[in-house]
């Protein structure tokens, strides 16, 4: 796969984040939260912009940017699972594109 298409690749999966951000992230006693909710949903929407800008222009630090979200992410899920509350799938699917676009 040539750098190119990596490249269009990862931007495609990082504008799939905003669109989780829609989504379901952790559910608590019955309340559902979506990621435009919560304060850290709210920057991965943000960092995600900035993403897209970056390799818009081709700036290598693009990858950085990309892998903070992911970095993010995760931590979301580790402190979702952990607090026993319930992993949404907003959460899970942003993980798994920020995960994907990072690779």
């Amino acid at each position: 796969m040539t750098a190119d298409a990596r490249l269009r690749l990862a931007q495609v999966f990082v504008s799939v984040i905003v669109f989780f951000m829609f989504l379901p992230w952790t559910s608590e006693a019955g309340d559902t939260v979506s990621g435009l909710e919560v304060g850290e949903g709210q920057f991965m929407v943000l960092v995600a912009v900035a993403t897209i800008v970056l390799i818009r222009m081709g700036n290598r630090t693009s990858w950085i940017t990309i892998g903070f979200a992911a970095a993010i992410m995760w931590r979301q899920v580790v402190v979702a699972v952990g607090g026993a509350g319930v992993v949404g799938i907003g959460l899970w699917l942003g993980t798994l594109a920020a995960t994907i676009a990072v690779v």
